[in-house]
């Protein structure tokens, strides 16, 4: 067969044939117009070249093998091969968790460790409050390191099952969608409100006074509240401006 034949038949570029044949791999003969012509056990042989290439089996091991024709310098290349890949695919997991992890995290990933990792009917209120201030923000871990690594310290050193306790004392406290609708949107105007809002008071003090002595007892107010705050500028004016509405209530 020629060199076009082969190109055809098997999809090897001729590129890739010479290649082989300048390495010893393969060999030809010549026509009287000086075409290669390569015979049937050259052809196979490409074929069986064409399949380790395609596995990435280097040149040299492939000489190795059609030398000492010993399947295992090609067993032992592809173990070796399967226990690099592995260290590789690890050192590449390590460089996201570092890169990923320390540098760039999404802001929903931000809010979600605090649902997963507060189980329960309150771990749903926090999630519920504080995914907009995260999303609305676009809060990443790139330059907040410290306060993420405190808050996260925070949680994972605190039981939340008291909390959760607390909560079902009071079914008829919707956790997880009272004060969602007259959050920021609401307090971001009350610049414009000519008195305090009795009805937004309600609300926020009907799902803390039934936690409240629980919250205090691990420190969520002096603790975790000001990290919030300090990662979100839209929470932080948010709680400005209900500390003044209370102020002036």
């Amino acid at each position: 067969m020629k060199i076009n034949q082969i190109t055809a038949q098997l999809g090897i570029s001729r590129k890739a044939i010479l290649y082989y044949e300048k390495e010893g791999l393969i060999s030809s003969t010549r026509e009287a117009n000086n075409y290669r012509v390569f015979d049937n056990t050259q052809v196979e042989k490409l074929k069986v070249i064409y399949r380790l290439r395609l596995a990435k089996i280097p040149v040299q091991i492939i000489k190795q093998y059609q030398v000492t024709n010993n399947q295992e310098i090609l067993e032992n290349y592809m173990i070796s091969r399967k226990e690099q890949l592995r260290a590789e695919l690890t050192s590449i997991n390590n460089l996201q968790i570092e890169t990923l992890g320390t540098d760039l995290i999404e802001p929903i990933k931000a809010i979600e460790y605090i649902k997963e990792n507060i189980k329960g009917p309150f771990g749903d209120y926090l999630y519920s409050h504080y995914k907009y201030y995260f999303e609305k923000d676009i809060v990443t871990y790139q330059g907040n390191e410290q306060t993420f690594k405190q808050m996260i310290g925070y949680i994972e050193s605190n039981d939340w099952d008291g909390v959760n306790q607390a909560l079902l004392k009071y079914p008829q406290t919707e956790v997880s969608t009272l004060i969602e609708d007259t959050s920021y949107k609401t307090v971001a105007t009350l610049q414009s409100i000519p008195k305090p809002s009795d009805e937004l008071l309600e609300q926020v003090q009907e799902v803390v006074n039934p936690v409240k002595g629980e919250l205090e007892a691990i420190n969520f107010y002096r603790t975790l509240v000001p990290l919030i705050r300090e990662l979100s500028p839209s929470y932080d004016l948010y709680l400005q401006k209900l500390e003044w509405l209370e102020a002036n209530n």
